[in-house]
């Protein structure tokens, strides 16, 4: 049932990103003092105790990502990001031939795609 748990995570991080990114900050934040209390509860000095307890919990910023990632639509990000880039591309490309066109008069859409493609890198 472990995957139940991960695609509720992952819709709850694609419909409600940002209170799921504060609870799991919380969370992170709870059990590093936790582990802070049972320190100084053996006898370590405070400072000491926070120190051994960042050791043990490990990087807590590298936590945190590699949480969002298991839990994140990369792909589909990626993919929508993409389509963004491409379309704000391509509108910008078509305004160039618009006005390439409007002043020589002369031209083709192979023109057109020869140009989108080299200014893609794809040619």
């Amino acid at each position: 049932m472990r995957w139940v748990e991960r695609f509720r995570m992952a819709m709850l991080m694609l419909f409600r990103r940002k209170a799921e990114s504060e609870r799991l900050n919380r969370e992170l934040e709870f059990h590093l003092e936790q582990q802070i209390a049972e320190n100084i509860d053996r006898g370590m000095e405070p400072e000491e105790a926070r120190l051994a307890a960042l050791r043990l919990f490990g990087n807590p910023t590298l936590l945190r990502e590699e949480a969002r990632t298991s839990w994140s639509w990369n792909w589909l990000e990626s993919a929508w990001r993409d389509l963004r880039l491409r379309s704000a591309d391509f509108i910008a490309n078509s305004r160039v031939l618009a006005d390439r066109h409007t002043c020589n008069g002369a031209g083709h859409w192979s023109d057109y795609i020869a140009f989108y493609d080299c200014s893609l890198g794809l040619a």
